[in-house]
């Protein structure tokens, strides 16, 4: 039993969403640390040591260790409903108050060292490039369409939420400290589906092991996961996923209430990237691309586009097969 509890709390201590906004210097902080100051490395490096001091804890002889294990599954998984219930989409949705998360009005002991709206541009000093992700974010929470060339610059962004958007210059930190939040919440959601798979790869090679009984041990998958480059916007594969699930050619899982979130969460983690001119990037942030079908700044319009040209290139095939 002492194993099982080291394990709960391991589990607790990981997927728990601790967030605290600091009204003094208008910042977010997640398991006490700043938002903006968080690497993406800390998540990707927190699957593999929890999977590892797993690992080492549980035997997978143990037939109620093995139990625990799919508890555990099925915990990650009311977890991610949990989580997918957060609109870090829109803006005032963001809120402590309306989550209950702590808030203090007393300077910090550790201050954040740069203020929110200092973006990187590179990965320098060991930094991720959140530049593009937080210029996405911050253009959903005011529906601008992702092809308006002021997503791609931080000035000319600032300049077109001041003059179109009437927002005050005292608010842009409070507004980039929101999107760094919603970019580590996604970051959060993603470690806990990353979580929630490979505890489902467990249960499934101890479920192989017992159908196999013995008589011989199923080959090792070796391969290794590869990238997709996605030739147009990042909407456009949202429109895609979008069609092919409403339309029943995809599923994300066997019930319907979850299948949609899956897909959602499989281009996430993926190692999927489109390009914004000649630069890929990797794909984050698909759910709001999914909210704006439908609505938003110019997306019926860029739907229509998209439909007419998969029609266009779907004729082009079928007249080719019927020239065979």
């Amino acid at each position: 039993m002492r194993e099982i509890a080291e394990v709960a709390k391991i589990i607790r201590d990981t997927i728990e969403l601790r967030i605290e906004y600091n009204g003094v210097v208008q910042n977010f902080t997640y398991q006490g640390n700043w938002v903006n100051e968080i690497q993406k490395t800390y998540f990707d490096k927190t699957v593999s040591l929890v999977v590892k001091q797993i690992d080492e804890i549980l035997d997978y002889d143990n037939p109620k260790h093995i139990d625990y294990v799919k508890g555990i599954s099925n915990k990650l998984k009311r977890k991610l409903i949990d989580i997918n219930t957060l609109k870090t989409d829109n803006l005032e949705n963001l809120d402590y108050q309306i989550y209950d998360w702590d808030m203090s009005l007393v300077y910090p002991v550790n201050p954040p060292k740069e203020k929110t709206k200092e973006l990187w541009i590179n990965s320098i000093s060991g930094k991720d490039d959140r530049y593009e992700y937080v210029l996405q974010i911050i253009a959903g929470f005011f529906d601008i369409d992702y092809d308006n060339p002021v997503t791609h610059n931080q000035e000319e962004l600032n300049l077109y939420l001041f003059e179109k958007h009437s927002v005050k210059k005292d608010d842009l930190q409070l507004i980039y400290a929101k999107a760094h939040l919603a970019y580590i919440i996604e970051l959060h959601r993603i470690l806990i589906f990353s979580l929630h798979q490979k505890f489902q790869t467990i249960i499934e090679f101890i479920e192989e092991l017992e159908q196999f009984k013995g008589d011989y041990l199923p080959q090792e998958n070796t391969s290794k996961k590869g990238k997709l480059y996605y030739k147009g916007a990042k909407y456009e594969l949202a429109f895609l996923f979008n069609f092919l699930y409403d339309y029943d050619y995809v599923i994300g899982s066997t019930r319907e209430s979850d299948s949609i979130r899956y897909i959602k969460h499989f281009i996430n983690e993926s190692e999927m990237y489109f390009f914004k001119g000649k630069e890929p990037i990797k794909v984050a942030g698909i759910v709001n691309d999914f909210g704006r079908i439908g609505n938003g700044e110019g997306h019926v319009e860029k739907e229509i586009k998209f439909t007419e040209k998969l029609i266009e290139n779907l004729e082009k095939r079928l007249d080719e097969l019927n020239d065979m």
